[in-house]
């Protein structure tokens, strides 16, 4: 995670599947803790969109502001760490936008993030882990 927001916005480069899986963990961690402070400090309802007996009201005054400003905050590291991940298996950052196609898209991300990097250095740089064991 910290590898991760210390390249903020570095999209060049390569990435571990373990920087990008710490990375997405510790996302979910502080996306979920966000909504913990929110609901702590009563600034979100799960219930605020449930259906009443005159349809479904949707109470925007019960939205909480920690999650939104923690995905805004993450949001570049994660799109740069996907993208230096997507260089370790030897494919160009612009899949990642991938992520715009519903279903089908995150689901090859997903597939192609499980992948093996690839062994020694390809177009995007020496390969990370002969870097961290050397």
């Amino acid at each position: 995670m910290f590898d991760a927001l210390k390249k903020y916005a570095v999209f060049s480069g390569r990435a571990r599947r373990r920087e990008y899986w710490i990375f997405i963990l510790l996302f979910w961690i502080f996306i979920i803790v966000a909504g913990y402070i929110d609901y702590v400090m009563g600034n979100f309802n799960i219930l605020s969109g449930a259906a009443n007996s005159n349809g479904v009201d949707f109470n925007f005054d019960d939205t909480g502001f920690m999650i939104p400003f923690t995905y805004l905050a993450l949001i570049i590291p994660s799109w740069s760490v996907i993208v230096r991940r997507l260089h370790d298996i030897d494919k160009s950052g612009w899949w990642s936008l991938l992520y715009l196609v519903p279903l089908i898209g995150p689901i090859v991300l997903l597939v192609w993030s499980l992948i093996n990097g690839t062994v020694g250095e390809n177009r995007f740089g020496s390969d990370p882990k002969a870097i961290e064991y050397n």
